[in-house]
């Protein structure tokens, strides 16, 4: 994470010449023609940027040339940083209370005191400034340079309450969306050093560059479970769905969270409806630092304004079922205080919900929600266990990169599935996989391409390349493009390196922009599950994709080549001429990867075949017994019915009723798709 010596190179004098200049960079205007003054200098770079329990840990290393008379400033405002030329540096001192309120210059000093190699010394504390609390001074050693640091270690609120001089702006920009909220600021690093080695006083030269730091926080919610206290009212979980809390000022307060919460209740009845019970909305956290801080919205608790029944057959008798969609919006407090950087830390609660049953009359096939009677039955507790997870990533921008995020992973039955999920994937189980990327600012006009989807046993998910280092009888393939390439490690995969592969096709995949219900652009993989085991065991997901332009979007242009060069401002005997100091090093931008195919790899656990079952290594499959069907609703190897069980005389099985029932089940997995 070095911080290249970029741009602009100035001669100060304590009054600046105002006539017209000429020059551009790379070129040396002085008397001499000769421009050697940062000839031997040396750089700033980043040592440790990283949040831990909380606390952020900010080291710089401040490279020291001994010999040079030089002084390193480091501040969040330019060394020009306002039009009455009050800048560090005026009538040979250094001025503390000239610089911002954040940087490094703690106190002022004179000519010699601060450039001089004896002007950095060791210092606990800030020194009179809002932020730098640690300086320390370095050894020589056999290095041609010595290595000082200059560190912050302490709250983050400290580092975002950083404001430009004589001003209450924050020295920080803020852009969040739904999922994720950013922090960006420009750290400048300027070397100082005076025009004239022997006469310092005559004014100072400076080289300015500058780190982008940027703190990063994503949410996600994962449903876990769902689940009813009464086997007459049954909850299907819909979605969670996790947003930035904003104070009166509209600065995120990421001490709280907004959840957006919804499920479906089905009763096995075309008569009988459910009805919330009034404030019965709970939240019960497994950490108590976390807590429920308001119930922000919840459905009417009459039941003529409480959600509509909708009368669905039932998939194997064809009897009509209530199902209700229940809505409901919670202010959660959220512990950071145990933050890492890097790390997903998870809050897990329970979410409870009451209902009264009621009995309707059918208008017009339709219940009648104004006709109703409250059922003598006690009332059902719905259940929800939702973790909200929260991970903070702290770089700075040439360490920047294009991140892929697992959004959610779920189940037939919209309940998480991922490697942290309570319950394991069935044979045949259709599950949803949904995958965003990150900086947030790229969704605007990118988009992710999937051009390979593939499935493996065992925990492949530390390794880059995932199922493309596994045995072909381990894994199966759901996707891949023609034009698919990835490398990794000087190895390389191509569409054909999988023509041999078996294949499962993906039922559906594509990109799913930002709306209401989905206000994170995602892209959603939908596959149904093989087994490559008869046991329970671990499977991987590897997934390669690209970063596409919208359509209708324009390309965002790829930044030019940033050269280091020096420029002198000298007000009298103005010579432009050539001069060969430019330093060629290009500063590295997140944009430089943008067209670079992109994995990611995650884990499920695989729940195993039915007990009565054989795996079929050749098909990929659990083969239930003779006259047993396996039933991809209920995943398990069912009886074939005979004609004689309902008081028949055949004893033969009935193959078509049974192969009816199965392909009708299928029929509504696909419906459910």
């Amino acid at each position: 994470m070095s911080c290249y010596m970029a741009a602009a190179l100035l001669l100060l004098h304590g009054s600046l010449f105002t006539g017209p200049v000429q020059a551009r960079f790379g070129s040396d205007i002085s008397t001499d023609n000769a421009d050697n003054r940062f000839a031997n200098m040396g750089q700033v770079t980043v040592k440790q940027w990283a949040v831990v329990d909380g606390e952020v840990d900010l080291k710089l290393n401040v490279e020291d040339t001994p010999g040079e008379l030089e002084a390193w400033i480091l501040d969040f405002q330019p060394y020009m940083h306002n039009d009455d030329q009050q800048w560090p540096v005026e009538d040979g001192w250094l001025w503390s209370n000239q610089t911002g309120e954040c940087s490094s210059v703690h106190t002022s000093a004179e000519f010699y005191t601060f450039l001089n190699d004896t002007g950095f010394q060791s210092l606990s504390g800030t020194g009179g400034k809002n932020l730098f609390n640690s300086y320390t001074r370095g050894t020589l050693g056999n290095a041609s340079r010595r290595a000082d640091e200059v560190a912050y270690s302490g709250p983050l609120k400290t580092l975002l309450d950083c404001k430009s001089q004589g001003s209450n702006e924050s020295v920080w920009n803020m852009t969040s969306t739904e999922d994720e909220v950013e922090f960006r600021t420009r750290l400048y690093v300027i070397n100082v050093r005076p025009k004239d080695y022997y006469r310092p006083q005559k004014g100072v030269s400076f080289v300015q560059s500058h780190i982008d730091l940027i703190w990063r926080l994503y949410r996600t919610a994962l449903a876990r479970v769902i689940l009813s206290s009464s086997g007459l009212l049954r909850p299907v979980f819909e979605y969670a769905i996790v947003s930035t809390v904003y104070d009166v000022n509209g600065d995120p307060d990421w001490s709280k969270a907004r959840l957006d919460l919804r499920f479906i209740t089905i009763t096995d009845s075309d008569v009988q409806m459910s009805v919330y019970v009034n404030a019965s909305a709970n939240y019960t956290a497994q950490n108590p630092a976390n807590g429920l801080r308001e119930v922000v919205s919840a459905p009417p608790v009459q039941p003529e304004q409480t959600p509509a029944c909708q009368l669905i057959p039932h998939y194997i008798d064809g009897g009509l079922q209530c199902h209700q969609v229940w809505d409901f919006t919670f202010l959660l407090d959220i512990d950071t205080t145990s933050l890492v950087d890097g790390q997903p830390i998870d809050a897990t609660g329970d979410f409870s919900f009451m209902y009264d049953s009621y009995t309707c009359a059918v208008t017009n096939g339709n219940v009648n929600r104004t006709l109703c009677t409250k059922d003598a039955v006690p009332a059902t507790k719905v259940s929800a266990e939702i973790t909200i997870q929260t991970t903070v990533e702290l770089t700075d921008a040439e360490a920047d990169e294009i991140t892929l995020h697992l959004h959610r992973m779920v189940g037939s039955d919209n309940e998480d599935v991922s490697v942290n999920g309570r319950r394991g994937v069935a044979h045949l189980e259709n599950v949803t996989v949904e995958v965003k990327f990150s900086p947030a600012f790229l969704r605007q006009d990118y988009q992710l391409e999937l051009t390979l989807f593939m499935v493996c046993i065992g925990n492949v998910t530390e390794h880059p390349a995932g199922c493309l280092v596994a045995d072909p009888d381990d894994r199966y393939v759901a996707w891949k493009e023609p034009h698919l390439v990835f490398e990794y490690n000087g190895t390389t995969w191509r569409h054909g390196d999988f023509l041999s592969d078996y294949e499962q096709p993906l039922y559906w995949q594509g990109y799913v922009h930002e709306s209401a219900e989905n206000p994170t652009p995602v892209h959603r993989s939908q596959f149904t599950n093989l087994a490559l085991s008869a046991q329970s065991a671990q499977y991987t997901i590897t997934t390669v994709f690209y970063l596409v332009a919208k359509e209708g979007r324009r390309r965002r242009a790829l930044p030019a080549r940033q050269i280091i060069m020096n420029k002198v401002l000298e007000p009298e005997n103005v010579q432009p001429a050539e001069t060969g100091l430019a330093f060629s090093r290009t500063r590295r931008d997140i944009m430089d990867t943008i067209d670079e195919p992109k994995s990611f790899v995650t884990g499920f656990s695989f729940s195993g075949c039915p007990e009565v079952a054989k795996y079929n290594p050749y098909r990929r499959t659990c083969e239930c017994p003779d006259k047993m069907v396996y039933n991809s609703l209920t995943f398990t190897c069912e009886e074939l019915e005979l004609p004689g069980s309902g008081g028949g005389s055949s004893g033969t099985p009935d193959i078509g009723a049974s192969y009816a029932l199965l392909l009708l089940s299928c029929l509504l997995q696909l419906l459910h798709w």
